[in-house]
C-alpha cells in the first residue's frame, strides 16, 4: 500500500479525532440531582395519597360513628292518600237521634239522654264515670266527637252570639259547609292569645260545632273537641246521614194498624192505603200523583212509598244470619243494582234487638229492619221512590211510620 504523501489530508484527519471528557460539570450535576429529588418527592406523594385513599375506602366504620345517609325529602300526605281510612269504620245507627254514621274501630260510643260521645275506650270509660257521679271533667279529655240532638227553630239563636267575656277569649266564623249527604253551618272558635286576660283555654285551641237542621223543630249538633287523629273531621261527616225519627213528622192525627195475631202496632198517613196479602204480610202503600196520571196503578211503584212487615216461621238460625241472608239477597237483586248499601247495624227497633242497612240510589231510598220477636222473625220495609224534589216528601212520610212501630205482646 502506497504511503499517503498529502500534508493536507493528513492534517484533516488528525484534528477530525475528538476526545471523550474525562468528568461532567457541576452545574449538569447539580442539575441531575435536583431533578431527581423533585421527581422523587411527586412520585412519593401520589402514591402516600393513593394509599391513604384505599386505607380509607376499606376500613370499617365504627360502630359509635354515625355514617352520613342522604336525607329523604318529607312527603306530606294528601286526601287522596287517607280517603280510605274510613273503610273499616263500624257503624252507628240511633233512632231516637235521628242518625246514622261510621266511627273508627278502635274507639267506642256512649250514648246518654240527648249526648252521643264518640272517643277512644278510656277517654268513654272517663265519661261513664263523671256521668255516674265518680268524676270530673279534665281538660285533657280531648280529641273525641259530640253528637247533640237539640229542639229549637232553625237557625238556632245560639250561633254566632259571644258576649262581651267571649269576645275577649275567642275568634269566631260562621259558614256553610257540605259533606257527604250532610249540610249546614259551620262555627269555628279560636281561643285568643289575649294578654293577661285568664281565659280557659290556651291559645290556639279550637272548637268547631256543625250545625245539621233536621226539621223546623229539630237539630243536631256534631262538635269537633279538638280532633287530633289520623282521620279528618271531614271524613266523619261523609259518613253521616240523618235517618228517620219521630221528629220529622207530625203522626198525631194518623190512622193506626194493630195486628192482634203477631203482635205490633204502627201508625200510616190518611192518604195512603192499608193492603194486606196474606196474614204473614202488611203493607201501607201511597201512590203519587203522577204515577196515578198515567193509569199504571196496577204495576210495581215508581211515584210514592211503601211500608211493609213480613212474618216468617223461625227455625235454628240466629238474628245475625237471618239479617245476613236477606242483606245478601237485596244486594244481588237487579232492582238494586247501582244502590249504596250502608252495613249491617245494631238497633233497638219497636223495643227490641234488630239489625237494619238502608240502600240508596238516584231516585229512591230504602231502609230494613229484621228482627225474632214473638217467635217470628220480622222483617220491616220503608221503600221510597222518585224525583226530587218530592222524594224527599215521601221518605219524610215513610220515615214517620216507621218511627210509629213498636212490637206489642201478642
Amino acid at each position: 500500500m502506497e504511503k499517503n504523501t498529502n500534508p493536507v489530508s493528513s492534517s484533516w484527519n488528525a484534528n477530525m479525532q475528538v476526545p471523550l471528557p474525562n468528568k461532567i460539570s457541576k452545574k449538569v450535576k447539580w442539575g441531575i440531582v435536583i431533578f431527581i429529588t423533585i421527581f422523587l418527592i411527586v412520585v412519593s406523594s401520589v402514591g402516600f395519597m393513593f394509599i391513604l385513599n384505599y386505607l380509607k375506602n376499606i376500613r370499617p366504620v365504627p360502630n359509635d360513628v354515625p355514617t352520613q345517609v342522604p336525607p329523604v325529602p318529607s312527603v306530606t300526605p294528601t286526601p287522596a292518600q287517607i280517603v280510605n281510612t274510613t273503610a273499616d269504620w263500624k257503624s252507628f245507627v240511633n233512632m231516637d237521634f235521628g242518625v246514622e254514621f261510621k266511627y273508627p274501630s278502635h274507639w267506642d260510643t256512649l250514648t246518654k239522654e240527648n249526648f252521643i260521645y264518640i272517643g277512644n275506650p278510656s277517654l268513654i270509660e272517663k265519661y261513664k264515670n263523671i256521668i255516674a257521679g265518680r268524676g270530673d271533667y279534665d281538660p285533657s279529655m280531648t280529641s273525641y266527637i259530640e253528637v247533640i240532638s237539640f229542639s229549637g227553630e232553625w237557625p238556632p239563636a245560639t250561633l254566632s252570639r259571644l258576649d262581651a267575656e267571649d269576645v275577649s277569649f275567642w275568634d269566631e266564623t260562621l259558614e256553610d259547609f257540605t259533606y257527604g249527604n250532610v249540610s249546614g253551618l259551620k262555627l269555628t272558635r279560636t281561643a285568643k292569645d289575649y294578654g293577661d286576660a285568664k281565659s280557659p283555654y290556651f291559645p290556639g285551641y279550637k272548637e268547631v260545632k256543625y250545625y245539621v237542621k233536621k226539621d223546623s223543630k229539630n237539630y243536631i249538633v256534631i262538635v269537633d273537641d279538638n280532633l287530633n287523629e289520623p282521620f279528618t273531621m271531614e271524613q266523619f261527616l261523609a259518613t253521616f246521614q240523618l235517618t228517620n225519627n219521630s221528629g220529622t213528622q207530625d203522626v198525631s192525627d194518623w190512622k193506626n194498624y194493630t195486628s192482634d195475631s203477631y203482635g205490633f202496632s204502627f201508625n200510616y198517613p190518611n192518604t195512603s192505603v192499608l193492603s194486606s196479602s196474606s196474614n204473614e204480610y202488611e203493607s201501607v202503600v201511597y201512590m203519587g200523583d203522577y204515577q196515578k196520571s198515567t193509569g199504571r196503578t196496577q204495576t210495581e211503584l215508581f211515584d210514592g212509598y211503601k211500608f211493609s212487615v213480613a212474618i216468617q216461621d223461625i227455625n235454628e238460625k240466629t238474628l245475625e244470619e237471618y239479617a245476613g241472608e236477606i242483606y245478601d239477597q237485596d244486594k244481588s237483586s237487579t232492582y238494586n243494582q247501582g244502590c249504596a248499601f250502608s252495613d249491617l247495624s245494631n238497633v233497638t227497633y219497636g223495643g227490641v234487638s234488630s239489625l237494619t242497612f238502608s240502600a240508596t240510589c238516584e231516585g229512591q231510598n230504602s231502609r230494613t229492619y229484621i228482627a225474632l220477636s214473638n217467635d217470628s222473625l220480622y222483617v220491616i220495609n220503608g221503600f221510597a221512590v222518585g224525583s226530587d224534589p218530592i222524594l224527599d216528601g215521601y221518605k219524610n212520610e215513610i220515615n214517620g211510620i216507621l218511627s210509629t212501630f213498636i212490637f206489642e205482646t201478642p
